[in-house]
């Protein structure tokens, strides 16, 4: 007898991914995020559904009635996301262009050099000193706030370095010196997060590499994805495809060291629990204790996304919920992430909520997007990878979190890359079509 459930989850996996294929023919920056949307909460809807084993050991299994509402509800958000981005994204990125002219100054580019080499000798000479206290059980699990900012930042600082050494150094010892700062800044980067057990920031570092190599090959300068793939590309894929590999396989050894609990589950839970296994289940706790809670979402918001959240004492949207599931659990340092779809649950509950979580992720993720109406595939690529990064995090977390990495990563970082390869974006004049302005060679 063919299960009902198994058939649904299978039709929603197929159309959201078919609606996401069709919205990166005209963005892909949007059907990235609908990918990670996806991919966080359809292991915990199977799971819950068919592994409840996972859902208890979280206090988060509340019967199948309330899965089919949960069904009811994210089925109904991933349909007002794609509506909204359909009538919304031409008018919100707009029909603007830029065209990009690089004009390094040698002195922009050696105090750029000269910055990322005193990070790179400050956190290489403090490393060895916290080396031992770096613990993922730890709290926090990096002592030195400064050194865990620095770390934080460290994936943006790669990109870049990255994107300078493969497509703007001009001489072969601007070569030299970015190369070799990358090799340092990477080795100090895998030790910290392999010692500290973060999984998220070297799958968020792998996920802008990808997008930095692979954009200017696949997408155009509208970021929309092309429907032939050359040879060349292909080769890339499967560079790309090893590293991924690699990269798992870093990120699987960090998982086998992390918290002794799931050792009580059996090996297919512990396969299944995973990163994106836990936040949606916030979801399916806010639809069980009807947690509609629209003036504390906004303050929460508003003072996490500003950073001044913790001077306040205002928590995450989550923090509540987590304690209920698990009480003592939930602090600002711990605790549950947040399924960004529980927000509009929060906000308006099921029917206003699902309008919500079509129409606030896409005005926020094309204010990202307005970045990169340029003309220059390099520059796009730099702006894609520096947003691709946070595919999974603002999954995870919540809107706040598009404000926050908008105010205090991608302004700033973009700002730098522009200062260190003295890129000047101009508006598309009336001649634009000639060819020489439209830069579009990988």
């Amino acid at each position: 007898m063919i299960d009902a459930d198994a058939v649904i989850l299978s039709v929603f996996v197929g159309a959201v991914l078919a609606g996401a294929w069709l919205m990166a023919r005209r963005d892909a920056l949007f059907a990235g995020f609908a990918v990670f949307f996806l991919i966080y909460t359809i292991f915990a809807m199977i799971g819950y559904r068919y592994l409840p084993i996972l859902s208890e050991f979280m206090n988060a299994y509340f019967g199948l009635e309330l899965f089919r509402r949960y069904v009811i509800f994210v089925v109904a958000s991933f349909g007002m996301f794609m509506v909204a981005f359909w009538f919304l994204e031409p008018r919100l990125v707009g029909g603007e262009e830029f065209t990009v002219a690089y004009r390094p100054d040698i002195r922009a580019k050696w105090l750029g050099f000269a910055t990322v080499a005193l990070l790179a000798g400050w956190m290489g000479a403090t490393l060895p000193f916290l080396y031992a206290s770096i613990d993922y059980s730890g709290n926090p699990q990096i002592p030195s706030a400064a050194f865990s900012f620095a770390f934080k930042n460290l994936i943006f600082v790669l990109v870049l370095v990255l994107a300078f050494a493969r497509r703007h150094a001009s001489t072969g010892f601007e070569l030299a010196a970015a190369w070799m700062l990358l090799g340092v800044l990477c080795l100090i980067f895998l030790l910290t997060a392999l010692k500290s057990g973060n999984r998220t920031d070297i799958f968020a570092l792998l996920l802008g590499v990808a997008w930095l190599e692979l954009a200017p090959h696949v997408l155009d300068h509208r970021w929309r994805l092309r429907r032939r793939f050359s040879a060349r590309l292909r080769r890339r894929l499967l560079a790309v495809g090893v590293t991924a590999l690699i990269a798992m396989l870093l990120i699987e050894s960090v998982r086998q060291n992390r918290g002794a609990g799931e050792a009580s589950l059996p090996v297919y839970a512990r396969v299944m629990f995973n990163d994106y296994y836990a936040p949606a289940h916030i979801l399916f706790a806010a639809m069980a204790f009807d947690f509609v809670r629209p003036l504390f979402l906004l303050k929460s918001s508003v003072a996490n996304a500003l950073l001044v959240g913790g001077m306040l004492n205002i928590p995450y949207p989550q923090t509540e919920l987590g304690n209920i599931l698990l009480p003592g659990t939930s602090t600002r340092s711990t605790g549950f992430a947040f399924y960004i779809f529980t927000e509009g649950f929060m906000a308006g509950g099921s029917i206003l909520g699902a309008l919500y979580n079509g129409i606030v992720p896409v005005v926020l993720i094309a204010l990202w997007r307005r970045l990169g109406r340029t003309r220059d595939l390099r520059y796009n690529a730099v702006v894609g990878a520096l947003c691709a990064m946070s595919f999974a995090t603002i999954a995870r977390s919540g809107n706040y979190l598009f404000i926050r990495e908008y105010l205090f990563a991608l302004l700033p970082y973009l700002w730098a890359f522009r200062f260190m390869t003295g890129a000047r974006l101009s508006p598309v004049t009336s001649d634009a079509h000639d060819p020489r302005h439209l830069a579009l060679q990988p």
